[in-house]
């Protein structure tokens, strides 16, 4: 009997040397712990998905990386105010001019995410907001500060106008909303 149980074991392991003995395996492995498993197998493809995502499918570089290289960036010296001269008054002594320097406006830093929200068409001019927001704050929906941002506030009197004159309710800035509220309320919307 034991003869027979070692003559056994000898074959079985000579059958596991094979390439069939190295799929046993692993299906051993695989019936011991499936839940472990399977939890590897779905790390591993979230991880490689993210991997593939940023190296493959991304076109250029990120607006905005977290890891930017901040000391390779060049500072940006403030631009001299532009000089103008100043016409000649009558009755000057001719030859003098009097030269003014004009203040310059602070130009804010770049912003990619704003940049591409823009660019999307998802933020409206500012002027336009802010018209909107006179002139329905002047028709009597709401008292909407006017600040040019198009906030819930400034959308909910937008949506109100709209349903007030039965027009469907999408609460957007459209020219046909600034021609109708420039009519309506009798300020100019340039």
């Amino acid at each position: 009997m034991r003869e027979a149980a070692r003559i056994a074991a000898e074959e079985r392991g000579a059958r596991m040397r094979g390439s069939r003995g190295v799929l046993l395996r692993i299906l051993r492995v695989i019936t011991r712990r499936p839940a472990r498993i399977v939890g590897v197998v779905l790390v591993s493809a979230i991880l490689f998905g993210f991997g593939f995502n940023a190296l493959v499918l991304q076109v250029g570089p990120h607006p905005a990386p977290l890891f930017a290289d901040r000391a390779a960036a060049p500072m940006k010296a403030p631009p001299e105010p532009p000089v103008r001269a100043a016409t000649p008054q009558p009755g000057s002594v001719p030859g003098t001019a009097v030269v003014q320097a004009v203040p310059a406006v602070p130009v804010p830093p770049a912003d990619p995410i704003a940049g591409l929200i823009r660019q999307s068409g998802g933020i409206e001019p500012v002027r336009e907001v802010l018209f909107v927001q006179r002139a329905l704050t002047k028709l009597g929906y709401g008292p909407l500060k006017p600040d040019g941002v198009y906030g819930p506030g400034t959308r909910v009197a937008v949506e109100k106008w709209e349903k007030d004159r039965g027009r469907p309710v999408r609460g957007e800035i459209t020219r046909t909303l600034v021609q109708d509220l420039a009519t309506a309320s009798g300020l100019s919307a340039e």
